[in-house]
């Protein structure tokens, strides 16, 4: 039974970072399907001007998300083979700020101004910024580990 624990407490941090991984995937897909929901279909044909804008605008709402995947699937690729609890909370601020690019994307497309760019731009940077921090905390903990390893090989 000591073993068993002992095992399971080893284990415990590669599978949490399994599994924010895996709930990225989910919530980044969810994400992007929200996104598109947010076009308004085309009724008339006088209203293809503004469908087009709002193709235009899902597209890049959906490269930048898909983008975001890609980044913190390369972080969890390269940095964090063992999540710790920072880890764990950035990543969880990463995808509540990620999770507000629909609404940011439904403001662009229902008003093109000023005001709904700034935002959208504010919640990008706070999205990048929480990736950022799920970087770092990745690579704090692997750095720890690499100088545990010099020291002992010295």
């Amino acid at each position: 039974m000591i073993d068993f624990r002992e095992k399971a407490l080893k284990e415990c941090d590669s599978k949490l970072a399994e599994h924010l991984n895996t709930f990225n995937d989910g919530v980044i897909a969810i994400i992007i399907t929200i996104i598109v929901l947010e076009i308004a279909a085309l009724v008339k044909s006088t209203d293809y001007p503004d469908f087009a804008k709002q193709i235009f605008i899902y597209l890049l709402s959906f490269f930048v998300v898909a983008n975001f995947w890609f980044q913190i699937h390369k972080t969890f690729s390269f940095f964090i083979s063992k999540a710790s609890k920072l880890t764990m909370i950035a990543d969880f601020c990463f995808l509540a700020s990620l999770s507000l690019m629909p609404v940011m994307t439904k403001w662009l497309m229902a008003d093109l101004s000023v005001m709904s760019v700034v935002n959208f731009g504010i919640v990008y940077f706070l999205v990048q910024s929480f990736e950022l921090l799920t970087e770092l905390s990745g690579i704090r903990r692997a750095i720890r580990h690499l100088q545990i390893y010099r020291i002992l090989i010295g």
